[in-house]
């Protein structure tokens, strides 16, 4: 397995995450990056999702966090043209946890 560093014109790059909070566990880091020349960042933007019972918001206490983990999980979506073709696709983006006892399994 090899890796190929390849420079790159950042202008030709953009990034976008969800609204809210700029820290913290309602924050976790979830987005995007893509290719300006490639696809285009459909409105109302990126949003995101609590993955719980309750999406619009976290669950009560750390009761709904996964297999012992002291956090609880988000995930990130979007849509996007794709220049070439008109279509549209829809992204998620979740960070899932990797030490709890239920991911291990």
């Amino acid at each position: 397995f090899g890796v190929e560093l390849v420079s790159c014109d950042p202008g030709a790059w953009a990034a976008a995450g969800p609204e809210g909070p700029s820290d913290g566990q309602a924050r976790d880091g979830n987005g995007f990056i893509w290719r300006r020349d490639r696809v285009r960042l459909l409105a109302p933007g990126v949003r995101s999702f609590w993955l719980s019972d309750t999406p619009d918001r976290p669950w009560a206490g750390l009761a709904g966090a996964w297999g012992g983990s002291r956090y609880q999980r988000t995930c990130a979506f979007a849509t996007f043209q794709v220049l070439a073709t008109g279509s549209h696709v829809t992204v998620f983006c979740a960070h899932f946890d990797h030490a709890g006892s239920d991911s291990l399994q």
